[in-house]
C-alpha cells in the first residue's frame, strides 16, 4: 500500500491497494485492494463515491485518465472517492450456496432485455465484493477518514453493478448498508421490478438510442419514483459522464458532486 500526495497544492492524497476484503477465488483467498483518493484533512470526515468502470468484470479494468480528473475535482471539494478492484472469473464454488438458491428463485424476474453479464455468477461474486466494500466504508473506512455515507456511481456494466448492489442484493441474501444513492452513467437494472420507489436516490443518464445497455428498465424504475432522476439525451456518447460531446468536465463533475453533497447530508 502507498500513500502519496494526489495534489500537492490542495492536500489530498492518495492510498493505492487498500484491502477491504479477502474473499475465495478459486480456492484460494484473495485479497481485494480499493484505490482511494482523499480530500486534504482539515475536510475530513468525507462522503465517499465509488467508481465502477465498465470494464470492471475484465481483467483489463485500468484507471483512466478521466478517473484520474474526477479524482482531482471532487477531492478538492470535500469528498473522497474510490476506484476498487473485484474478483475476475469468480465460479460456483466461490458464492455461497444460499446465493445460488435464491439467485434461482428470483431469474423469473430478470428483464430478458438485459444483456446475461449482469446476472452470472462472476456478476454475483463481484456484487458480493461490493455490498463487503459498503461494509469497509461504514466501519473501517472512518479510520482513514470516512464519513460512512457511500454513493455508487458507475458506467455501463458498472453501473449494472451498482444496481445489483443496492437493488438485488438483499433478495439474494447479502447483506450491506444502505448505499447514500447511485449515479449511472449508461447503465441498467437485470431485476428493474425488484426497485422499490421510493427508497434511493438515483441520478441516470442515458442514451435511448443505446443498444448496449437498453433503457427500459431504466424507465421502468424511473416511472413512478420522484427520487429517481433520468435524463435522457441522443448526444451521450455510452459510458460518458457528459451529456453530450462537448461538455465539459467540469461541468460533468460539478453534477456529481452536487448530488452527493446533497444525498450524504446528514
Amino acid at each position: 500500500m502507498t500513500h502519496a500526495p494526489l495534489d500537492t497544492k490542495s492536500g489530498t492524497q492518495q492510498i493505492d491497494g487498500l484491502v477491504y476484503a479477502q474473499p475465495s477465488l478459486e480456492g484460494h483467498v484473495v485479497p481485494l485492494g480499493v484505490d482511494l483518493f482523499l480530500p486534504p484533512s482539515e475536510a475530513r470526515p468525507a462522503p465517499l463515491l465509488v467508481w465502477l468502470g465498465p470494464d470492471i468484470l475484465s481483467n483489463s479494468a485500468t484507471k483512466t485518465v478521466g478517473t484520474k480528473v474526477l479524482a482531482d475535482f471532487l477531492t478538492r471539494h470535500g469528498v473522497a472517492l474510490a476506484v476498487p478492484k473485484v474478483r475476475v472469473n469468480a465460479t460456483r464454488a466461490d458464492v455461497p450456496n444460499t446465493l445460488i438458491e435464491r439467485l434461482a428463485r428470483i431469474e423469473g424476474k430478470r428483464d430478458k432485455s438485459v444483456h446475461a453479464d449482469l446476472s452470472t455468477l462472476p456478476a454475483m461474486a463481484a456484487t458480493q465484493d461490493l455490498c463487503a466494500l459498503l461494509t469497509w466504508a461504514d466501519g473501517k473506512g472512518k479510520e482513514v477518514g470516512l464519513t460512512g455515507r457511500t454513493v455508487l456511481a458507475g458506467a455501463s456494466t458498472g453501473a449494472g453493478l451498482a444496481f445489483n448492489a443496492a437493488v438485488v442484493a438483499p433478495h439474494i441474501g447479502l447483506r450491506r448498508p444502505e448505499p447514500a444513492g447511485i449515479l449511472s452513467y449508461s447503465g441498467t437494472c437485470a431485476w428493474p421490478s425488484l426497485y422499490a420507489p421510493g427508497q434511493l436516490r438515483v441520478f441516470a443518464l442515458h442514451n435511448p438510442s443505446d443498444r448496449r445497455m437498453p433503457i427500459g428498465p431504466i424507465r421502468e424504475m424511473a416511472q413512478n419514483d420522484p427520487m429517481f432522476e433520468l435524463i435522457e439525451s441522443i448526444e451521450q456518447v455510452h459510458g460518458s459522464l457528459g451529456l453530450w460531446p462537448q461538455e465539459t468536465a467540469e461541468d460533468a463533475c460539478t453534477r456529481i458532486l452536487t448530488r452527493v453533497k446533497q444525498w450524504c447530508a446528514r
